[in-house]
């Protein structure tokens, strides 16, 4: 007859590896599902803006700004305003 085999701590594999095969679907899954299109989406809202209307990152910036540099603010400004200029002169590209 056989011995049995020595009764020990099991090791770290055994103790956690069938928990996370078994919980690595349901993790895949959220992160498929949940969390890339709300990452997605948190990011395109930051590029979402037009010339015609405010954009929530930038008026969070002028917020935080002029609470602090009222010249750093005033500069900003005077550089968003040349840009929205030149952007607005600017004649569409062709396509060809």
């Amino acid at each position: 007859m056989a011995a049995p085999p020595p009764a020990g701590e099991p090791g770290r594999l055994a103790r956690f590896g069938v928990g996370g095969i078994f919980l690595l679907p349901a993790v895949a899954i959220l992160g498929v599902w949940i969390l890339y299109p709300t990452v997605y989406t948190l990011i395109r809202s930051f590029f979402s803006g037009t010339l015609g209307e405010p954009n929530i990152l930038v008026s969070y910036l002028v917020d935080a700004v002029s609470d602090y540099d009222s010249e750093l603010l005033d500069e900003l400004e005077s550089k968003v305003r040349r840009v929205k200029e030149t952007a607005l002169r600017k004649p569409p590209a062709e396509e060809r």
